[in-house]
């Protein structure tokens, strides 16, 4: 008799610790990714280290996010890549990365001065020939109101869309990115 008490006791200390793991655990953040191809990206013109610029919603406030390659290599038909991810803070009145007015859109200005990225890291990517691309990495960088995100593991995620008009010289180039960021 005592042991099945004893037994009984047991499980109903795991059942309510189990039932409290999921209240206790932190909501993922996560946002939608807004990214634009840089076409100035590996050439002499200013910003040609940047391959992606765009903006991420990040629990209701959008900021500003680049993307800068460290390595790549084709396998197949996928395209592996390698790249450092930063989020500065957003002001619409004063952008921190600037697109040039005219076509095909490069940016044109990329010198974020004093203002410091407020979440950073590496990924590793991939690209298959299906026009999506999917990136795992780590958050190195955190400041606030991101501290609790540093060290944990980011995610992204999406499609890219291409230029289709084949009179222009970028066509077949990749144009947009629209994606989900998320950090667990």
């Amino acid at each position: 008799m005592k042991r099945k008490l004893s037994l009984l006791l047991i499980m109903v200390v795991a059942l309510s610790l189990v039932s409290l793991a999921p209240a206790t655990a932190k909501k993922p953040l996560e946002g939608a990714m807004e990214l634009e191809f840089n076409l100035n990206f590996a050439t002499t013109w200013p910003c040609n280290h940047i391959t992606w610029a765009g903006t991420v919603d990040l629990d209701g406030n959008l900021y500003e996010m680049i993307f800068v390659p460290t390595g790549a290599k084709d396998v197949g038909s996928a395209h592996h890549f390698w790249e450092d991810w930063l989020i500065y803070p957003y002001d619409e009145d004063n952008p921190l990365f600037e697109w040039g007015d005219f076509e095909p859109r490069v940016l044109v200005g990329c010198d974020p001065g004093e203002v410091s990225p407020v979440l950073w890291g590496t990924d590793k990517g991939v690209s298959p020939p299906n026009s999506t691309y999917r990136m795992n990495g780590t958050i190195d960088g955190a400041e606030p109101p991101f501290e609790e995100w540093l060290g944990r593991n980011v995610h992204m995620s999406g499609t890219i869309e291409w230029y289709d008009d084949a009179a222009l010289p970028w066509f077949g180039a990749p144009h947009f990115a629209p994606g989900v960021f998320r950090a667990n």
